[in-house]
């Protein structure tokens, strides 16, 4: 490999002590520095912000603090995030850590992430250093680690992870998951022939405001909902159904396609082109909810869209 030639390097630091933190990432930081390269630290603890700062000292002013107004709580958002941040001259050298204190849902979801970014940025110039706090994360977790990224620093030591998966063949066996069945009731309607989808808006809107989505997030999901719909019927099976119900803390809808099928595992997480001309529509699917799960099986295709009550959201 020529030394000018983009490269990423997707590695994980499985730590103990804070101690092993700073003696790993403040000279893994402070290389990226001398280097010239752009460094950030993206939605890093503020206890582990305050010992990268004191470690570093007047140095701390090169590294760049982005939450998540630049780096969103979805992993959809984030690979988006990273997409926007990681295009340009300088290499991007970058340390984060991830929420994994969510439900089963949201971790298989930041499973997944950690997974798709090997494909989604091959080729780009950036070194990006996950952070596991082997303290307070569970074996499931940190296996996770040690199977979605190529490389694992072991104090100062960097050597192959021997656990690591193809991302294609780590998605397809997320896939493999039953979605779980609703608690709640449940709202259905059939749709079919021309996309003419006010019938599935109309339903939409006034089940969403009864489950206490605001305006903006039932905007947004009308939106994505109308881009799963459209698809179904020009490109999938021509008929299906749309299913929806409220949660404790979000609203869900499903779409139903008997007939159509999604092959692609990394189908509305890999950035669309400049050029391309179809196949955004799950890419803005994922942007406009806060978690899109798929399944798709011999016997037909679900779309489970889900958004948490909140603030609005634009995209």
């Amino acid at each position: 490999m020529a030394d000018n030639e983009a490269r990423l390097v997707h590695q994980a630091l499985l730590y103990k002590t804070e101690q092993e933190f700073v003696e790993v990432v403040v000279p893994f930081l402070r290389e990226g520095i001398a280097n010239g390269e752009r460094v950030i630290a993206v939605t890093t603890p503020p206890d582990k912000l305050a010992l990268i700062d004191e470690a570093l000292g007047p140095d701390a002013s090169f590294v760049e603090s982005l939450g998540d107004a630049e780096f969103s709580d979805t992993p959809a958002r984030r690979l988006a995030g990273f997409h926007a941040h990681i295009q340009g001259a300088r290499r991007l050298r970058a340390v984060g850590e991830l929420p994994w204190s969510g439900s089963r849902r949201e971790r298989e979801e930041w499973a997944r992430y950690e997974s798709i970014v090997n494909v989604a940025f091959a080729g780009v110039d950036a070194d990006l250093l996950c952070l596991y706090d082997a303290r307070n994360l569970d074996a499931a977790v940190l296996d996770v680690a040690m199977r979605t990224h190529p490389l694992l620093l072991c104090g100062p030591d960097r050597r192959p992870s021997h656990g690591y998966a193809d991302p294609a063949e780590f998605t397809r066996a997320c896939d493999a998951a039953p979605l779980l069945e609703p608690k709640e009731p449940t709202e259905t309607l059939e749709f079919a022939g021309e996309p003419d989808l006010s019938a599935i808006r109309r339903f939409l809107s006034a089940h969403a405001v009864r489950g206490g989505l605001d305006t903006g997030r039932i905007e947004s999901l009308l939106v994505a909902v109308s881009e799963v719909a459209t698809n179904v019927l020009r490109h999938g099976g021509g008929s299906g159904i749309v299913r929806c119900w409220a949660e404790p803390d979000r609203f869900a809808c499903e779409i139903v396609d008997p007939w159509g099928r999604v092959t692609d595992p990394f189908a509305g997480f890999l950035p669309p082109t400049p050029d391309q001309t179809g196949g955004r529509g799950l890419w803005l699917v994922r942007q406009l909810c806060d978690t899109v799960e798929i399944r798709s099986r011999d016997i037909g295709t679900v779309v489970r869209l889900l958004v948490r009550r909140g603030r609005d959201r634009t995209v």
